[in-house]
């Protein structure tokens, strides 16, 4: 394992904001930390890069313990929300000012060569101040300047945050591509879901309890996640309370408001006790023909164009609780107030035990 963080704890005052925090990085990858605004993730980052201190726990590289180790030291390269760069130099100043700093003066040619050719800038930009650029332009001049030192792993803190969404998918998918010709593991911190799934190869997702409630591969945090928090974060969902009838080869059956539902059962669940189903938008399908295993006595409340698919939400009459659905763009035939069942996939819903 290439970097490994062990229980690393930080408050600020009486505020907790990291808690018996573990991540462990392969070499050579990139992993998306992903979460709400607030929960940790920056924190993360500056303690890694050794801007702050833990006030608990360890972190090694390549073995090696860094923990203690000046931020200087650390050859740990950081790429910030906003670039940082020095106005009153050009792009290639910039670029260039790590080596500088370090008096590397032999290596300065061929080390912009290298990372000019992996952020791919363009021939005229390295003579430009950084006024003249726009905002994806000065955002590659820092990851450029971040990689010319050679770090043994690259952090990027909302890199793009800044950025209108054309330019951030445009430059998400870049990344990934600097990442691969880098050759080295980069961890990048976003609140945006589209941003993180394009990113990484590995999502890790921090809850407001500053811990990560999961960390794998991206396809299984969202089709297998394993807290409520990560099922209903990771896309849209609905989220229906209920109680547990019965319990066979890992599919449960529940009492709701709406009738008995089924869903794949995760955790500790038993018969008579209280649970959480969450039911992800894009799951939910509806029917205009009465079906027996169908939830019946629904009408179609809103229907909205959302360019790339309609969004639907079906009311329940008998109880005025919503269902919230997403269709693909196409024929869509229903309007409000037209009557129709809804369902879903017992494999595609999750029960969890309801906290109290």
């Amino acid at each position: 394992m290439f970097l490994k963080a062990t229980n690393l704890s930080k408050s600020f005052g009486a505020k907790p904001v990291l808690e018996d925090l573990d991540l462990s990085v392969e070499a050579r990858t990139v992993v998306a930390i992903l979460g709400p605004s607030g929960c940790g993730k920056s924190t993360f980052l500056n303690i890694l890069a050794g801007i702050l201190l833990p006030d608990s726990g360890s972190i090694l590289i390549d073995g090696e313990d860094i923990t203690s180790v000046p931020s200087h030291k650390r050859r740990i390269g950081m790429v910030f929300q906003d670039p940082l760069l020095f106005p009153n130099k050009t792009v290639l100043e910039n670029i260039l000012f790590p080596l500088k700093l370090r008096g590397q003066k032999n290596s300065l040619t061929e080390a912009f060569r290298t990372v000019k050719e992996i952020v791919k800038l363009d021939d005229d930009i390295p003579s430009a101040f950084p006024a003249a650029l726009s905002g994806g332009q000065r955002q590659r001049v820092a990851l450029a300047r971040a990689l010319v030192d050679k770090p043994r792993i690259l952090l990027l803190d909302e890199p793009l945050a800044k950025l209108d969404r054309g330019l951030r998918e445009d430059l998400a998918v870049r990344i990934r591509a600097y990442q691969e010709r880098a050759g080295i593991p980069f961890l990048y911190v976003t609140h945006n879901q589209e941003e993180a799934m394009t990113v990484g190869d590995t999502l890790a997702l921090m809850g407001r309890n500053g811990h990560f409630e999961q960390v794998g591969p991206k396809e299984t945090l969202y089709s297998s996640p394993a807290t409520p928090f990560v099922a209903s974060f990771l896309g849209s969902a609905n989220q229906i309370k209920g109680t547990v009838e019965d319990i066979k080869n890992g599919t449960v059956k529940l009492s709701t408001v709406f009738g008995s539902v089924r869903g794949r059962a995760i955790g500790n669940l038993s018969e008579s006790s209280e649970a959480l189903l969450i039911v992800k938008h894009e799951h939910i399908k509806y029917s205009q023909k009465r079906q027996r295993e169908h939830l019946k006595n629904f009408i179609v409340n809103d229907v909205i164009f959302k360019g790339r698919f309609w969004q639907v939400s079906f009311l329940h009459e008998p109880t005025g609780h919503i269902l919230q659905g997403i269709f693909p763009n196409g024929n869509f035939e229903l309007n409000g107030g037209d009557p129709v069942t809804v369902f879903w996939h017992s494999d595609n819903a999750y029960a969890y035990e309801a906290k109290a």
